[in-house]
């Protein structure tokens, strides 16, 4: 049992790792983007932290959802975009109500630790690193799983918007 386990997951590690390292490059750059995106809407257009939190996620998951539609998935069968998108939007939504936990425990932290936690360094470490890395793992394996999985699309409304 535990050999065919083994034997199987070394069958499937190497398009694992590739599809984890094209998710990690469009991650990275919608990563930048999110960060630079969240830092302007809060300290420069004084939003809200969760009102800046969810708007830079939403542009950037769009973008994401592009390159990883035409990239790190491309291979994948269609589904036609419209479905493919909410699916996509489904999952970033709860990855963003994952990073938007971090939001709460670091209101949580500040206020018991304001000394070492009320400044912007602690702010994005807990937010944009701690927070996204929980929610990307999570988009990982709902992207690959339930959005962009590899199983043969059906034939009734299968590629009529892609």
């Amino acid at each position: 049992m535990i050999d065919r386990i083994a034997a199987r997951l070394r069958e499937r590690l190497p398009d694992l790792s590739r599809e984890a390292g094209k998710f990690a490059t469009v991650g990275a750059i919608a990563y930048v983007l999110d960060t630079v995106l969240f830092n302007v809407a809060h300290y420069g257009w004084g939003m809200h932290t969760l009102g800046a939190k969810v708007l830079s996620t939403v542009v950037t998951a769009t973008i994401a959802f592009v390159g990883n539609r035409q990239w790190t998935w491309r291979d994948r069968p269609r589904r036609g975009l419209r479905g493919e998108y909410l699916r996509y939007f489904g999952f970033n939504t709860i990855g963003l109500v994952i990073t938007l936990g971090s939001v709460w425990v670091y209101q949580i932290a500040v206020a018991q630790w304001p000394r070492f936690l009320d400044n912007p360094i602690a702010l994005n470490l807990i937010i944009n690193v701690i927070g996204v890395g929980f929610a990307s793992l999570f988009r990982f394996y709902a992207y690959r799983t339930w959005v962009f999985h590899d199983e043969p699309a059906s034939p009734v409304g299968g590629r009529g918007d892609a």
